[in-house]
């Protein structure tokens, strides 16, 4: 379970971040982007370089498709947090785990307890109420954020199955690699003003970024995904709450804590027999 706490950690890390750097009017999402996918590639790379690895063609089919994916999620997470606000943003990224879930279940048949079922349903029916909390809330952008956010999450599972047996840390390189191009071919063709602050603000983010992925990669080797997903949304979501009310002031409805009350039994119900 460390690997997966160490996950948690990175992940909410990152949620504030963003939400941080994205006070300031003049910073360009783009070029924040473009620094972190910079920075996690390099790391993916060093890390790389100290293990075994042999490069096949078949490599770089996921990473190619899933660096787009990472990309648009951060795009729209970004989006999200900006008009719908940071906790509905972050638990509409973590109610996608439905559909990393179903996929561990239906491809690499990864089975639970009865008990953690009811875990992980109390968990995603939190979210979806969470979600119905408040009115005022873009219900278009937080679709697209979770169909995105969700399939996204599923390629480092598949790579560890499908990975002619390389390290995590090489799927990771060329996953934020592809992003990073993707990225730069954007940025080319919006001709977005360049930002320099936005670069380096993205170096900063790239850092947690690669090991959130890095550390969620290396719990598979444990836990199924079955478990690691809905534990990994749980935990973020209830510490960038407290992050929400104790480092930004907002302050939460009766039925918003209700919610996450039952997020946090849904957990402890997900993780029993473990």
């Amino acid at each position: 379970m460390k690997y997966l706490a160490l996950s948690i950690l990175c992940s909410v890390a990152v949620a504030n971040l963003l939400k941080f750097f994205s006070r300031d009017k003049s910073h360009s999402s783009m070029y924040m982007f473009l620094g972190n996918y910079f920075i996690a590639s390099l790391a993916g790379l060093l890390f790389t370089l100290n293990s075994d690895f042999h490069f096949h063609s078949t490599d770089l089919i996921i990473p190619a498709v899933s660096g787009f994916f990472f990309l648009m999620g951060f795009v729209y997470y970004l989006k999200n947090i900006s008009v719908n606000g940071l906790s509905i943003s972050v638990s509409t990224f973590r109610m996608s785990l439905v559909i990393p879930v179903a996929g561990s279940m239906l491809i690499f048949k990864e089975y639970l307890y009865l008990i953690n079922y009811v875990g992980i349903l109390l968990i995603f029916s939190a979210f979806v109420m969470l979600g119905r909390e408040r009115k005022k809330y873009n219900v278009f952008l937080l679709a697209i954020l979770f169909l995105i956010a969700g399939f996204a999450d599923f390629f480092p599972k598949l790579y560890t199955r499908f990975s002619n047996h390389n390290p995590n840390s090489f799927y990771l390189a060329l996953n934020f690699l592809f992003a990073f191009i993707f990225n730069l071919i954007f940025i080319s063709f919006s001709k977005i003003k360049t930002s320099f602050k936005s670069f380096m603000n993205g170096l900063i983010i790239g850092i947690p970024n690669f090991f959130n992925a890095f550390f969620l990669m290396k719990s598979f080797d444990t836990i199924a995904g079955t478990l690691a997903y809905p534990v990994l949304s749980a935990s973020t979501v209830i510490l960038t709450m407290a992050a929400d009310f104790f480092i930004w002031k907002k302050r939460f409805s009766k039925t918003e804590y209700i919610l996450y009350s039952v997020i946090i039994v849904g957990m402890v119900l997900a993780v029993a027999s473990f």
